[in-house]
């Protein structure tokens, strides 16, 4: 079931949360201690819903609203998840988001979509592109941060939903940076280190 609601962003009661298969991986800062992630993803016909938690005792979010979502967002506390929209590892068809805050404002941005040609949809943007703020919530947990992100099916293709599919090939990260320089904590990899479908985890969604 969803881990929460589409449009109140409540999260569920029981949320089946994916505590294992994390890894840290150190470019500037050390792991804090007690510095933890775990997410909940589910997918229907009408979308995609993905929740993270992150334990991070401290909380890395300039303020100023100017700084350029696609260059410097993950450079600060925030979360990154892609999907392979094939399943074939073919970096060009994956889609790539980051959610983070810029002058208290939640955002989502899409940061790489695959070439659609001629086969425009209605609700599908391209790369480069800032989503409505509807589809995202930051929420401060007390221990850190929850990340909440509801995409309509529009906005994965070519990736299509089908009673018949029992799993699809995602990764996520979250970024920590404490003012001390960025090291990030990656499900499965293929975002951080390169940008590779073929190193995504296969995640059950049945």
């Amino acid at each position: 079931k969803p881990p929460f609601d589409k449009t109140t962003f409540k999260l569920a009661d029981n949320v089946e949360w994916v505590t294992d298969n994390w890894n840290w991986v150190t470019q500037e800062s050390e792991k804090p201690a007690g510095y933890d992630a775990k997410f909940s993803a589910y997918v229907n016909e009408e979308g995609f819903w993905l929740a993270v938690n992150v334990n991070d005792p401290v909380i890395y979010q300039p303020t100023d609203a100017d700084i350029p979502w696609d260059t410097n967002m993950y450079q600060c506390d925030s979360m990154q998840f892609a999907i392979d929209c094939l399943g074939t590892g073919d970096a060009t068809k994956r889609c790539e988001f980051q959610v983070g805050n810029r002058g208290g404002k939640d955002v989502l941005f899409k940061h790489s979509a695959p070439e659609v040609g001629f086969n425009m949809l209605e609700g599908w943007h391209d790369s480069n592109t800032v989503l409505d703020e509807k589809y995202v919530r930051i929420e401060k947990t007390g221990t850190g941060l929850m990340y909440k992100v509801f995409l309509p099916m529009s906005e994965l293709y070519p990736f299509q939903y089908s009673s018949t599919v029992d799993h699809m090939r995602i990764s996520v990260l979250v970024n920590n940076n404490d003012g001390n320089g960025r090291s990030y904590m990656e499900w499965s990899s293929g975002i951080g280190g390169n940008k590779d479908p073929k190193q995504f985890g296969a995640l059950k969604i049945k």
